[in-house]
């Protein structure tokens, strides 16, 4: 498995040419499972370059659905015990690749 979380500014697209060199890696360490995670959208190019190789492409708003809004006074084990299994959220992106 090979992941890649990059934290982006939201205004700012995942581009063709960073999705390309992350399949490379994922032929490279010969990886079952590819997930590329983004604080920011991908570009048409990058998604459709993503779909093709079978990298799951999770995007910002998807991972703002995985973190529910609760308040200040929640612990952090707590905000984290919710996330993709439990609410049954489907990846972007990869041949009928469901996250949880």
């Amino acid at each position: 498995m090979v992941v890649q979380c990059r934290n982006f500014a939201p205004y700012r697209s995942v581009w063709s040419g960073e999705m390309q060199k992350f399949v490379g890696a994922r032929t490279l360490h010969r990886a079952d499972v590819a997930v590329y995670v983004a604080t920011c959208p991908f570009s048409r190019e990058a998604h459709d370059i993503a779909v093709q190789a079978g990298v799951t492409a999770v995007h910002r708003g998807l991972l703002e659905a995985w973190t529910p809004v609760r308040s200040c006074r929640c612990s952090r084990r707590s905000r984290t015990a919710e996330g993709p299994k439990s609410q049954g959220l489907v990846a972007t992106s990869g041949p009928d690749q469901r996250i949880g």
